[in-house]
């Protein structure tokens, strides 16, 4: 089982939630069977979309900004 944790906390690595969520991990990849991977979303560099519906009839599926967001696509993608 692939995990990915995503954290929209604007307090990052500091957020309450974030801290059970960690327990909570620890006790899940202590056997080193189940990968998990923590995103602080805050960090990235992910542009708001603009409405230019590109994505849809120019390049079906690609922003036209060329940020974070692919990347945190095909992480989300491949986790479970």
């Amino acid at each position: 089982m692939n995990i990915l944790v995503l954290n929209g906390s604007p307090k990052g690595a500091k957020s309450n939630t974030l801290q059970v969520t960690s327990a909570f991990l620890e006790g899940l990849t202590s056997t080193n069977v189940h990968p998990a991977e923590i995103i602080h979303v805050n960090e990235m560099n992910i542009n708001h979309c603009v409405g230019c519906f590109n994505c849809w009839t120019k390049t079906p599926g690609k922003c036209i900004f060329k940020d974070d967001m692919p990347a945190l696509i095909d992480k989300y993608l491949a986790a479970d």
